[in-house]
């Protein structure tokens, strides 16, 4: 197979060049056959891509390169293409030219959303393929953050991509929180994932416990803090303004709050920790009992 492929790159003096370049090892090598029907997506997959896994940049201030391929969310080249077919492409032309193309509007966020879509569509945004363009951070077994592009990406069991949503959930108390305590707000996102399926629930969990931690009154010193302690370290401070405070919430919230984590007694009746939780006709509080 190797001796096949490499006549791709090889051509007689007397055949003209294709202008179709692909770089390994520092160095662009030109096609001397233009692979299928000779479309971008050709080439791509006969440079060992799936389609959906380079992204193709014009490069418009360039005199001598129609565009250019790299991996996808990156700036690693993976091909070139001549404007004209007589003129030999190097390296530093290639570049030089990479080094002319707005990044930043590259993979803004309407062109990284349609990406991702692609990617899940076609089924070619591997957890591999990820790991080999982007920085990844392990959540937990299916969930991967990607700092760089802030998004968490999840994956299927067959480590295939199958949603994607951005990391900017997080409102301004939360936020406040990861900054002054990452570890504590670690704790409240492992916490919540434990219990929801869909990032988006768990992020709100988070959000709405950060935010009762900005009500609660001297904070940490709280002196009911520890009526609303967790084996795993975590404080319900969202409990604790409930509980304590008076705070109005209805039982959906509630239960979304603390999913997984109360037990029923009764159709409108939850008990959480060491309290039971009583919900009026009107889905509110009504009374709550300590035990």
């Amino acid at each position: 197979m190797a001796g096949l492929l490499s006549g791709f790159f090889k051509r007689k003096d007397d055949q003209p060049g294709t202008g179709i370049y692909r770089f390994s090892n520092g160095t662009l090598d030109q096609l001397a056959e233009r692979p299928g029907n000779g479309s971008i997506n050709a080439i791509v997959e006969f440079l060992g891509y799936q389609a959906e896994q380079v992204h193709t940049v014009f490069a418009v201030d360039s005199l001598d390169i129609e565009c250019l391929g790299v991996k996808v969310f990156t700036s690693q080249l993976v091909y070139v293409l001549a404007k004209d077919k007589k003129r030999t492409i190097t390296y530093p032309m290639a570049k030089k030219a990479l080094g002319k193309i707005d990044w930043n509007f590259e993979y803004s966020e309407h062109f990284l959303d349609t990406m991702f879509e692609d990617g899940i569509v076609s089924g070619s945004f591997t957890l591999d393929f990820l790991k080999s363009v982007v920085n990844l951070e392990k959540q937990n077994d299916w969930l991967y953050l990607a700092p760089d592009l802030q998004v968490y990406l999840s994956f299927n069991g067959e480590n295939i991509l199958e949603s994607y949503s951005s990391s900017e959930w997080a409102q301004p108390e939360a936020k406040w929180l990861q900054k002054i305590n990452s570890e504590m707000y670690d704790g409240y996102y492992k916490d919540a994932l434990k219990n929801h399926k869909e990032e988006i629930s768990a992020m709100e969990e988070v959000n709405l416990k950060c935010r009762a931690i900005w009500k609660t009154p001297e904070a940490t010193n709280n002196v009911f803090v520890p009526l609303h302690s967790s084996s795993s370290g975590t404080v319900n401070y969202y409990n604790l303004m409930v509980a304590h405070y008076n705070e109005r919430v209805d039982i959906g919230e509630f239960k979304m709050v603390n999913k997984g984590r109360f037990t029923r007694l009764g159709e409108s009746s939850l008990k959480c920790d060491r309290f039971i939780y009583h919900f009026g006709v009107d889905g509110f509080i009504s009374y709550i009992e300590n035990t």
